[in-house]
């Protein structure tokens, strides 16, 4: 797997900037964290971890990652699996029914999703939550990235496109050349920079297969289903 400062390399050269002249590495590699961020909105990850129960307890934080709902298996370890299917938890058809979950998130991100089951658990339960998460966000130069190498070629372009704007913003604040040619040409540069990541992005989800995770990925595969 590539590491952050393997891909923000790549950035360099890609800018024929091998020897940071004109922007640092550090610059490089927090570009490349922010299209890390990005990507994940279109592109999350699939991560799987579990809860345990407590007694009586119906409600349980989510995670850090957190973007939205595969599927939830409760309890573990059922033959066939059994996935709870998703009801609005303010339905009189909720509590102390089998088989249901919901979901809180809130716009508030110090308050992480909160995961609602409709029955109360005896203590010692699994819950298996399969979810759509964001992409590990790197720490250091070191962090191995969790981006599919055919998609490395999107952050590059993100990051290219965020140097030149840093470029073309300090020109136009303490220019260093009177041509207003020399303003034009790095509008463009800056302008192509954007259109060539946004193409590429496009590009990615309209390759994205049929079978794969649905689109309106906040939502799961219950959704809509019994119109409750």
């Amino acid at each position: 797997m590539t590491t952050l400062a393997e891909l923000s390399d790549r950035v360099q050269s890609a800018l024929g900037d091998d020897g940071a002249s004109t922007w640092t590495q550090a610059e490089i590699e927090t570009w490349v964290t922010e299209a890390v961020r990005d990507y994940s909105v279109n592109f999350p990850r699939v991560a799987s971890d579990t809860k345990d129960t407590t007694l009586n307890d119906q409600t349980y934080g989510l995670f850090d990652d957190f973007l939205g709902i595969v599927t939830i298996e409760y309890p573990d370890g059922q033959v066939p699996i059994k996935y709870l299917e998703r009801r609005n938890h303010q339905s009189d058809l909720f509590n102390d029914t089998e088989g249901f979950y919901d979901v809180i998130i809130r716009d508030d991100e110090a308050e992480p999703a909160t995961l609602i089951i409709s029955e109360k658990p005896a203590a010692g339960q699994v819950i298996v939550i399969e979810y759509l998460a964001i992409h590990a966000i790197p720490s250091s130069g070191t962090s191995t990235l969790t981006i599919p190498e055919e998609h490395e070629h999107i952050i590059i372009l993100y990051a290219i496109y965020q140097a030149w704007r840093q470029l073309t913003s300090k020109e136009m604040i303490s220019p260093t050349s009177d041509s207003s040619q020399v303003m034009a040409e790095m509008n463009i540069n800056t302008s192509t920079a954007l259109k060539d990541y946004q193409e590429a992005l496009q590009t990615a989800k309209d390759q994205k297969t049929d079978g794969g995770i649905n689109e309106n990925w906040l939502m799961d595969k219950w959704d809509g289903r019994d119109g409750y």
